[in-house]
């Protein structure tokens, strides 16, 4: 495992990079559902990725979907949506209540970053480079992006919205 955070419930989300998945691991004693899965209690489970590094597909399922590296993870509460940095693909893929990806930021290319990266402009407009790190407030519907290999950090206003949020 690579990163590991709170689901704000007390259990925890772990960005496993070595393994290309993400677990949930439920701390409490009764089950809990999360981005469409079922998680028993005392229950350590994959809530997305296939175990194979590779490419990822926008409109992917969680159990289809494959990582170059699952670097970090966080879950929103309030959304039921799960955000994961995938370093090597250079993007971060949304999770929701379906099971299905979507690409919220990056362009899946860490060309030129100068030439892309307009504030105000849709997330997957936005050149990233290896997304090493994520935290997301659910007071404000923000997602906090480390773009590690351009080093800068993006902020993404109302992240849960059906398409990809802007990027500031």
């Amino acid at each position: 495992p690579y990163s590991i955070t709170d689901d704000g419930s007390g259990n925890f989300v772990i960005a496993d990079d070595k393994n290309n998945v993400v677990w949930f691991y439920n701390r409490g004693t009764t089950s809990v559902n999360r981005v469409g899965h079922t998680i028993l209690a005392g229950q350590l489970k994959v809530i997305a990725g296939k175990g194979v590094y590779g490419p990822d597909y926008d409109n992917t399922s969680s159990e289809q979907t494959t990582f170059a590296l699952a670097r970090a993870a966080v879950y929103a509460p309030s959304a039921d949506m799960l955000f994961v940095a995938d370093y090597n693909n250079h993007r971060v893929i949304r999770f929701d209540s379906t099971k299905m990806g979507k690409f919220v930021f990056g362009t899946g290319s860490s060309g030129n970053s100068s030439a892309h990266n307009v504030e105000g402009a849709v997330g997957t407009s936005h050149v990233a480079y290896q997304v090493a790190g994520l935290a997301y407030d659910d007071n404000t519907d923000e997602l906090y992006i480390a773009n590690y290999g351009y080093s800068n950090i993006k902020k993404a206003t109302n992240a849960t919205d059906p398409d990809p949020a802007n990027i500031l």
